[in-house]
């Protein structure tokens, strides 16, 4: 099953990646400027990184966070992590 990955960033570089969390039943990622955003194989979001202006779509600023955040109860068919505007979008059925 495939597992997330993170390779650092201009402030925070890593030689080598870091595993995101812990869960390998991960489908599709999509990253911001500062934060992504990822689905896995039960239609789940799950966010990470910068929340300073609630991109993560938790009901709060408190940031970063550092491990994957489930967001909502919902299932989607895919999320979008925007780097312009802070902003995450998902794609659902209803």
């Amino acid at each position: 099953m495939p597992s997330t990955w993170r390779h650092g960033n201009p402030t925070n570089p890593q030689v080598n990646p870091v595993q995101v969390g812990t869960n390998t039943t991960w489908n599709a990622v999509s990253t911001g400027g500062n934060h992504a955003c990822a689905t896995r194989s039960d239609s789940s979001v799950w966010c990470w990184g910068n929340n300073t202006r609630g991109q993560l779509g938790l009901g709060n600023t408190v940031s970063p966070q550092t491990t994957p955040v489930r967001v909502g109860t919902g299932t989607v068919l895919g999320v979008f992590a925007s780097d312009q505007g802070d902003a995450t979008f998902t794609l659902t059925n209803d």
